[in-house]
């Protein structure tokens, strides 16, 4: 099996399309995707990670029980899992992520968000090279939680996991399960990693078959790598339409960035950026949730604002599970954020 893609030979493969003959796995696809944000941010985000967790261990110290101290706990491990992701000293965080996780399983077997405890303590043991506990949790989610959203996430985790192990015919059986959900999340990804797998075991046709797959999906960080592999691997016997493939994203490539808009920045253009702010920044979600009632209220969309303010005060208000993670003044802060949202749309 050949060795995986690092964080440093990927950042040479995507700003010059290089080709590199070793397969691309989660873990550093992951990684380039959080290249994506400035050093800066990261930073930031980091420390804003480490006051919450510091909140949720004295919140948790003051003896909440039942769902709320599940919750509380779920939160915390994901904390300490994003951690591990974002940080050198990753593998200790990520040890404390799984040890929560597995306290949550064990203690509250009932508890509605038990399969995120499964798939993302299958993740960090996968990330610190744990295959065994790894499969068995990304199992522990497909067999006992076939409703949940995480299902193709843990398909295509059990996949990764089987090709990494060497144990190609069962990452295919995983992979073209993954490239069937309805929703195509993982397709262009699984796609690529098939091609390789059935690089292992022989099968060329097969391999260029998924990576033309793979080229031709809706994930352009893929898109990319697949191409590279194309021309790398059978580059003196392209076919016409792997060619005609290769070709159509080179003239993409090279097509000059569309204009500026005139005018000024609408809602239309501004929420979709504070929606993703309030997923990367749960703590300052309230204030952000706030920007998007005015938002809507100043452009005199009433009914739009009105039914942002409903969300604010369903998500963040006082009896929200947001408020019963948080800090007296943080709560105090967001009723004041639910206050001034109110006075902007009447």
């Amino acid at each position: 099996m050949p060795g995986f893609v690092g964080a440093a030979t990927l950042t040479i493969l995507l700003l010059g399309r290089t080709a590199i003959a070793e397969p691309l796995d989660l873990d550093a696809y992951g990684q380039a995707k959080r290249a994506e944000a400035s050093p800066q941010y990261r930073q930031m985000a980091s420390e804003k990670r480490l006051e919450s967790i510091q909140r949720l261990k004295e919140l948790l110290g003051r003896g909440v029980k039942g769902e709320t101290k599940a919750e509380m706990m779920l939160r915390l491990a994901d904390l300490y899992f994003q951690q591990g992701l974002h940080v050198p000293e990753g593998a200790q965080w990520l040890e404390k992520a799984i040890a929560i996780y597995g306290t949550v399983i064990h203690n509250y077997p009932t508890y509605q968000r038990i399969d995120q405890c499964h798939f993302f303590k299958g993740r960090g043991h996968q990330v610190l090279g744990q295959s065994e506990p790894a499969i068995e949790s990304f199992e522990a989610v497909i067999r006992a939680y076939p409703e949940s959203r995480l299902v193709p996430d843990a398909w295509v985790a059990l996949a990764d996991q089987r090709a990494r192990d060497g144990d190609g015919f069962k990452a295919v059986v995983a992979l073209q399960k993954t490239v069937g959900f309805p929703d195509g999340k993982w397709a262009s990804f699984a796609q690529h990693r098939l091609g390789w797998v059935y690089i292992d075991l022989g099968e060329s046709t097969k391999a260029r078959e998924a990576f033309l797959a793979a080229a031709t999906g809706d994930d352009p960080l893929i898109e990319g790598i697949a191409i590279a592999d194309l021309e790398a691997q059978y580059g003196d016997e392209l076919s016409n339409e792997e060619i005609r493939v290769i070709r159509q994203y080179e003239s993409r490539s090279e097509e000059p960035p569309p204009p500026s808009p005139k005018g000024p920045p609408t809602c239309a253009d501004k929420v979709p950026q504070l929606r993703e702010r309030i997923e990367k920044r749960p703590d300052d979600a309230p204030q952000t949730q706030l920007r998007i009632v005015k938002c809507y209220a100043a452009e005199g969309d009433r009914g739009r604002a009105r039914s942002e303010l409903a969300r604010m005060e369903n998500e963040f208000g006082p009896k929200s599970r947001w408020a019963q993670q948080r800090s007296k003044a943080e709560v105090r802060s967001a009723k004041d954020a639910l206050k001034e949202a109110t006075k902007a749309v009447k």
